[in-house]
């Protein structure tokens, strides 16, 4: 686990410490270069060249998403993240940010194929505990911004909890992550990020958890063709590709049923401010 990074406020000392991120992030001398840009490391790439490299960081960091993700049907099982990454048909991967050697935190994402082109789900962001409030998860977004850019990706769509449709027991289980649902919120906001003003469950990540009742969709167009709005058709075309990126033995088709009856008789969904409330509640 990366110890805490204390504030540096030498820009020459901290180009100097990420140039030399290679060596001390593997146990062991590798004898080609890591799949490492700038400093970002891909997983699904690491798996390629070094699987027992990529298996114990995963491992390692597993932790520090659990503990961004208290709520256990939010989060994804280890299994399930290591099957995915050595899928060939599968787009999934993690970035993992790098600092002085050391990750402190990463992205969960996917590129999808979709009507309107590559659509990124950027699923979760993670700091370690002890690198929080640093800076590193507006590093994390933009690091992420740039790989997405970089893959030909016209828009990012994300999940947040909506402290609009919360209930009280789920609010505390946010709580306990360190951070509160609005804090969240405002995070995001302060990353440019909208909100679109459509219903949303997320399926079950696994066949022992449940449908997530009180997340929202979240978008970041890094494209100018991206409108003030989304067309239901494409917004039910985005859900399908990312919702066949789910494990293959998690059925989701009964939540993209539900989305789909939400969503009758409204032909398009506006972008919205991420903290103005939607005109939808809670599906259940």
């Amino acid at each position: 686990m990366p110890h805490p990074e204390q504030p540096n406020s030498n820009p020459g000392q901290r180009i100097k410490r990420e140039a030399d991120f290679r060596l001390p992030l593997f146990r062991k001398e590798l004898p080609q270069d890591p799949p490492v840009t700038d400093s970002t490391l891909s997983v699904r790439e690491l798996f390629q060249q070094y699987p027992e490299e990529a298996q114990r960081l995963l491992r390692e960091s597993y932790k520090s998403y659990e503990l961004a993700f208290p709520y256990e049907d939010e989060r994804e099982p280890l299994h399930s993240m290591q099957e995915r990454l050595q899928d060939p048909q599968s787009n999934w991967d993690i970035l993992f940010v790098l600092r002085g050697g050391e990750i402190v935190g990463a992205r969960h994402f996917d590129i999808l194929e979709t009507q309107i082109g590559k659509v990124c789900s950027g699923e979760y962001i993670w700091v370690v505990p002890g690198e929080r409030r640093m800076g590193i998860g507006s590093e994390i977004c933009r690091a992420s911004e740039e790989y997405m850019k970089r893959k030909g990706v016209k828009l990012i769509i994300s999940e947040q909890n909506d402290p609009h449709v919360m209930s009280q027991n789920e609010r505390e289980s946010d709580l306990s992550s360190g951070i509160s649902p609005e804090g969240r919120i405002a995070f995001w906001a302060q990353q440019g990020y909208m909100s679109l003003d459509a219903p949303y469950i997320q399926p079950p990540l696994s066949p022992d958890t449940s449908e997530v009742l009180c997340l929202k969709v979240s978008l970041f167009p890094l494209s100018s063709e991206i409108g003030q709005e989304i067309s239901r058709d494409v917004y039910l075309n985005i859900l399908e590709a990312y919702f066949r990126t789910w494990p293959k033995n998690v059925n989701t088709t009964p939540t993209f049923h539900k989305i789909n009856v939400a969503t009758e008789g409204s032909s398009s969904f506006a972008i919205i401010p991420i903290q103005q409330p939607r005109s939808y509640g809670r599906i259940e």
